[in-house]
């Protein structure tokens, strides 16, 4: 007999289903950058108390990566990651937003998938798009 999934997990699932949703929208950064965070968190405390954090370890190259590959792109235009919210110089806001917004669903999606053998479809549906972004975009 299965025992149904703990309340945050629904809820924090539900976060990042609407985080995703939003995002590839291209609507409400803030929004997603919000609930992606929060995802993240509670995904990564349930994992934890299902003694899988070890298999954490392995994460960190990944998010040092693509931190790397925004890094540059953020280079490129002659400013640090966190110096693009202040001055846009005339670039629209959102772009440091949609990339920040990015990586912390990559990140929930990760410590997703530690919980879940199969992922859901929209983490498919978001993987299959954001892979098409990540080779369009310099993320």
């Amino acid at each position: 007999m299965q025992h149904p999934p703990p309340p945050q997990l629904e809820t924090a699932v539900s976060q990042l289903r609407v985080a995703i949703a939003l995002f590839l929208e291209v609507r409400e950064y803030g929004e997603v950058i919000t609930l992606a965070r929060t995802a993240e968190q509670t995904l990564e405390d349930l994992a934890r108390e299902a003694k899988q954090a070890p298999r954490f370890r392995g994460l960190n190259g990944s998010h040092q990566r693509l931190g790397a590959e925004a890094e540059k792109a953020f280079a490129k235009l002659g400013v640090k990651c966190g110096d693009l919210r202040r001055h846009s110089w005339g670039l629209p806001i959102e772009f440091g937003l949609e990339a920040e917004a990015m990586r912390l669903i990559n990140r929930a999606v990760e410590k997703y998938r530690l919980l879940h053998a199969r992922a859901a479809s929209f983490i498919l549906v978001y993987e299959r798009r954001r892979d098409v972004l990540m080779r369009r975009a310099s993320y």
